[in-house]
């Protein structure tokens, strides 16, 4: 299946931390999008990110949190970022417009 047009990932950065310095086109990114993707440290955690842009996120957006656990060693990271790049891609395959909260 090939993704619609409208169906991509758009990296939001959320800035120094203040939800009123989101830029226009971050707040317009957040609200267009039909699942929003933000890092955790820790599976229980919102994500900072996530606060931040709180205000603009939806209850009809799909959120999906991305596990990036906080260690020295490389592996867990690396397969982290793996994991994260695979679900990504997957909801853009389906048809879906997907913003990572940066």
């Amino acid at each position: 299946m090939r993704p619609s047009p409208a169906a991509a990932v758009t990296l939001v950065g959320v800035g120094p931390g203040a939800p009123n310095l989101l830029t226009l086109a971050a707040v317009q990114a957040i609200e267009s999008a039909d699942v929003v993707a933000y890092p955790v440290a820790r599976a229980d955690a919102e994500g900072m990110a996530a606060q931040i842009a709180a205000p603009w996120i939806t209850a009809e957006q799909r959120r999906l949190p991305l596990l990036f656990p906080m260690v020295a060693e490389a592996e867990p990271r690396q397969q982290a970022w793996r994991e994260a790049a695979d679900a990504l891609a997957a909801e853009a395959e389906q048809g879906r417009a997907v913003v990572l909260l940066c």
